[in-house]
């Protein structure tokens, strides 16, 4: 079975620079230049709550898979 790409517009070429060190939908890295979030836990409820899969700001599936 093919493995199916991220539709996340993060991904596209002609994003210079995403606003998230990970991909909400796939938990990707999208832009390495980021240092993830010490403090981000806190948010994983409310994140969550607004469908995302992965947290953008440390990685961390938020959804069981």
């Amino acid at each position: 079975m093919p493995e199916q790409k991220c539709r996340a517009v993060y991904h596209k070429s002609d994003m210079k620079s995403a606003p998230f060190k990970f991909c909400q939908e796939c938990g990707a890295v999208i832009n390495a230049k980021l240092k993830p979030k010490e403090d981000c836990s806190k948010y994983h409820t409310l994140r969550k709550s607004k469908g995302y899969k992965y947290c953008p700001d440390c990685g961390a599936a938020l959804q069981k898979q």
